[in-house]
């Protein structure tokens, strides 16, 4: 009930004047209490547990920040990735990123994913990402724009920061805070004069004070993430060596935090929003010791590499000045947002609410599969054991005691069957999150399109493995012609004529014979797909095709191709099911993968599953 108080005059009994404008303030004060908060999402890139002087008593400050951990809660035990992508996946998502095909490297994130952004801005915020994206550049698609956001202004990743350029001359890429180049979702790029670090605060402060609705901004700051530049006014303050460069920055990174508090302060906002800062991984820890006491820096699985400072203060709403010493990972931000605002969580969340008392204990996962190999961290529920594996053959078992800054001593021969059992129960969660399974099905005539998870699907960069299954039709009649066994716009292309297969991926082409008098095979081609304009890949660095038939490896070819296709990956695969050539059953879905099993793999595992196809009749008329 809304009341006005221009209908009343000089006859209105002052009694009754007096009791109307108690219910208007009552009405204001309810509908100030509806009033949905605002959220301020702070990431900060390498900035390590021990960055954070609360956490240590460091005698390099942070104020700003500190303040904000006196004001809120102040979580110990924070697990994020050990990687800028695989973090920023699932911050956005809530889910591990090797479920989103994230394993570091990320084509983008497929937009059946309901993102962070997406969810708020179901519930009317308006939503604006500035900063560092760095989760997905593979297609237009995978911009922020694609994932949920109204507005972004900043960088797709940081090897963009000094402007256009194909070069694969890292130098030439190599990242700046000096007059960068921005960004935005309308396409316009310009150079800035000034330090990243102010200008992004800049563009931040002039998001937050013109928006009259509730706003989502996901700020994610570059700082202190090398390279080491601060600004003048900051260097000045402190020595010219590397700590004192790097403490500079730090303390650059804290005042643009504290200029942002200052404008929600005096505005009276400040009660009316939620505050989350995190940290996308360990310090680097050259400069400066950024996450002592622990072992190791990032991109490991160390406790070093992984557990990084964690922030939330809302006044009134969430505890205030207190430390949380249960376990939390990054992608529990998602879930622990909704459930603030009283909203349900969608299906499939890997993370929980950080203020849910009922949350129970659960293993943490990390994972990584790349050109270099395979590795993967797993930390007990208790917290207690962490196993840490290269390449699935080195394990490494370490003790909650044995996480700090001396380097620790594996106990991996004293406890095999926690190795064993850690070990197992890791390896059939990769093998699980990282298929890519529940596509789209469409059937037409003597065709059957797969959609859906196009990002997963088609790759565009990493790893990547396609395993399908033909069997000769029984009115099979050699044309001439060639037949089409597998396409996909942009991607694929598997034909066969007179016993040879061709194999078109990725503008390359390779051929390879089927055996003799075969009525049933199966085919598995993998990839590991590099691209010289992406982060950290060198022109020297080619991607890999590799073909099996029936299990066997039958070719494999290495080749540069710096462009990152322009097809979409919407389009469908379209695959042969039920002609009277060679098709695959139409009751079998292709089997992907975001990973490049090893040889030993797809005999145990892929292989079955695709021979077993064999004995559909492919004939059969679809149902």
């Amino acid at each position: 009930m809304t009341l006005s108080l221009t209908v009343l005059g000089r006859g209105t009994p002052l009694v009754l004047m007096a009791l109307l404008m108690m219910l208007a303030g009552c009405q204001v004060e309810h509908d100030q209490d509806n009033k949905k908060p605002n959220i301020l999402l702070l990431a900060l890139d390498d900035f390590g547990y021990n960055d954070l002087a609360i956490n240590n008593g460091s005698d390099s400050p942070t104020p700003r920040l500190d303040a904000i951990a006196a004001q809120g809660v102040r979580f110990t035990r924070h697990y994020a990735e050990s990687s800028c992508t695989a973090s920023r996946v699932a911050l956005l998502t809530g889910r591990y990123p090797a479920r989103v095909g994230a394993h570091p490297y990320l084509n983008g994130i497929d937009h059946e994913l309901m993102t962070l952004p997406d969810a708020l801005g179901s519930e009317g915020y308006i939503r604006h990402m500035v900063g560092k994206w760095h989760t997905g550049d593979s297609h237009r698609e995978s911009r922020p724009e694609y994932q949920g956001f109204d507005h972004w202004f900043g960088f797709i990743n940081q090897l963009y920061l000094r402007g256009p350029h194909r070069s694969a001359n890292y130098r030439r890429g190599k990242p700046t805070y000096i007059n960068p180049w921005l960004e935005n979702e309308l396409g316009d790029l310009q150079q800035y004069e000034g330090h990243l670090t102010d200008i992004l605060t800049d563009r931040a402060l002039d998001v937050i004070k013109r928006e009259q609705n509730p706003w989502f901004l996901y700020l994610s700051y570059y700082a202190p993430h090398t390279p080491i530049e601060p600004a003048a006014r900051f260097s000045e303050r402190y020595a010219d060596d590397p700590a004192g460069r790097y403490q500079a920055m730090k303390d650059q990174l804290d005042s643009n935090i504290g200029r942002i508090i200052d404008w929600l302060t005096e505005s009276g906002e400040i009660d009316n929003t939620m505050i989350i800062v995190v940290s996308d991984n360990g310090g680097t820890a050259k400069s400066w010791p950024s996450n002592l006491p622990f072992y190791g820096s990032k991109a490991t699985y160390t406790e070093g590499g992984v557990r990084t400072p964690l922030l939330l203060s809302w006044p009134g709403h969430w505890p205030v000045g207190q430390q949380d010493d249960q376990i939390a990972m990054i992608f529990d931000l998602y879930p622990t947002i909704l459930a603030a605002l009283g909203k349900a969580q969608p299906e499939g969340l890997d993370g929980a609410d950080l203020f849910d008392s009922d949350r129970p204990p659960r293993t943490l996962r990390w994972y990584s599969h790349g050109l270099y190999g395979d590795r993967y961290g797993v930390l007990s529920p208790d917290g207690q054991w962490r196993l840490n594996s290269w390449q699935g053959v080195t394990h490494q078992l370490f003790h909650e005691s044995d996480f700090v800054r001396e380097q620790p001593e594996s106990r991996t021969a004293e406890h095999p069957q926690k190795v064993l059992q850690m070990r197992e129960s890791m390896e059939q969660w990769i093998r699980s999150v990282t298929r890519v399974s529940g596509l789209t099905v469409t059937a037409a005539e003597n065709w059957t399109d797969y959609t859906g998870q196009a990002f997963r699907r088609s790759p565009m960069g990493g790893t990547h493995t396609l395993g399908l299954a033909f069997q000769r039709g029984a009115e099979q009649v050699a044309s001439g012609q060639r037949q089409t066994l597998a396409y996909q716009e942009g991607y694929i292309d598997i034909s066969e004529l007179a016993g040879s297969l061709r194999v078109l991926i990725d503008g390359h082409e390779v051929e390879v014979e089927l055996p003799v008098n075969e009525t049933c095979f199966s085919l598995v081609v993998q990839s590991q797909m590099v691209k010289t304009n992406m982060v950290f890949y060198r022109k020297e660095s080619p991607s890999i095709k590799v073909v099996f038939v029936d299990g066997k490896q039958l070719e494999q070819f290495r080749y540069y191709n710096p462009k990152i296709s322009s097809a979409s990956p919407k389009n469908p695969l379209r695959i042969a099911t039920g002609s009277a050539g060679w098709s695959m059953s139409s009751e079998m879905e292709p089997f992907v993968s975001t990973r490049a099993l090893s040889e030993r793999e797809l005999q145990e595992q892929v292989e079955p599953l695709l021979r077993a196809s064999c004995h559909v009749d492919v004939n059969k008329p679809d149902k």
